[in-house]
C-alpha cells in the first residue's frame, strides 16, 4: 500500500456515495501509525455515533448492494456522456467517479443558474478556476433524464 510507502500520506475513504450512508457522515482514514497519533490528539471526542457505526459494518458485508450501485452508476455514467457528447455544447471529461467533470461552450456560472431555476443543482467550476467546467453528480435513471431534459431547455434559453 501506498501509506506504507509514504509515512506522511493518509488515505480517506467516506461511505457516503457507493454505500449510501450519505447523512450518517461516515468515514475513516489509512495511514501510518505516527501520523494516526497526531490526528488522534486533535479529533473530536464524539466525531461518529452507533448509528453511523453500525451502519458502516453493515455495509461492508453487504456486496450485493455494492455491486449493484457500481453498476448503476456505470450505466448511468455511460449514457450521461453519451447524451453529453451528442450537443456540441458539452464535453465530458473522462470519469472513474459517481460524477462527471463537464466542459461547456457557456458561461458555466450561468448555467448552474438557469438549471437551479429548473430545479437542477449543478457545481459550476468558477471556484476551482474552471469557468467553461461544471460537475453533475451520476443520478438514478430518472434523475438523469431530468438533467438532460433540462439541460437541453438550456441550450435553447443560452445560445
Amino acid at each position: 500500500m501506498l501509506v506504507d510507502k509514504y509515512p506522511n500520506l493518509i488515505a480517506l475513504r467516506t461511505f457516503s456515495k457507493i454505500y449510501g450512508l450519505a447523512a450518517l457522515r461516515v468515514g475513516y482514514g489509512i495511514g501510518s501509525e505516527k501520523l494516526i497519533e497526531v490526528l488522534h490528539k486533535v479529533k473530536l471526542p464524539f466525531n461518529v455515533n452507533e448509528l453511523g457505526l453500525r451502519a458502516a459494518q453493515e455495509a461492508l458485508d453487504d456486496t450485493e448492494h455494492l455491486n449493484y450501485s457500481k453498476e448503476q452508476n456505470d450505466q448511468g455514467k455511460k449514457w450521461l456522456e453519451s447524451k453529453l457528447k451528442s450537443s456540441k455544447f458539452f464535453s465530458p471529461v473522462p470519469s472513474q467517479a459517481n460524477f462527471l467533470l463537464v466542459k461547456t461552450e457557456f458561461d458555466a456560472e450561468k448555467l448552474a443558474g438557469e438549471l437551479l431555476k429548473q430545479g437542477v443543482i449543478i457545481r459550476e467550476g468558477t471556484s476551482f478556476g474552471m469557468p467553461d467546467h461544471f460537475r453533475i453528480t451520476i443520478g438514478s435513471k430518472s434523475d438523469n433524464e431530468f438533467f438532460i431534459e433540462k439541460l437541453s431547455n438550456c441550450e435553447v434559453n443560452l445560445k
